[in-house]
């Protein structure tokens, strides 16, 4: 299982994700919908603890694709529209 938050400050269009992988969960990559933003957008993403920077367009289903290596880690990432 994977779990997390999201946060979206509308006003600056800018927001956080905190993003979990479970200890037992076999799964690196995983899909995540996003709330508060339509199919379609465009984010920015920068990963908080590395720095690395990617673009992605959220699918269909305001999804965004992410990857998490190890089981019992997370992602900490900052996105913005």
């Amino acid at each position: 299982c994977w779990s997390g938050f999201q946060s979206y400050r509308p006003e600056k269009k800018t927001g956080y994700l905190l993003v979990f992988r479970e200890r037992l969960n076999q799964d690196a990559a995983k899909k995540i919908a996003l709330r508060f933003l339509p199919p379609g957008t465009k984010l920015a993403i920068e990963d908080v603890r590395t720095g690395a920077r990617t673009t992605v367009d959220l699918g269909e289903g305001r999804t965004v694709p992410l990857e998490i290596g190890r089981p019992a880690d997370f992602v900490f990432l900052r996105y913005s529209v």
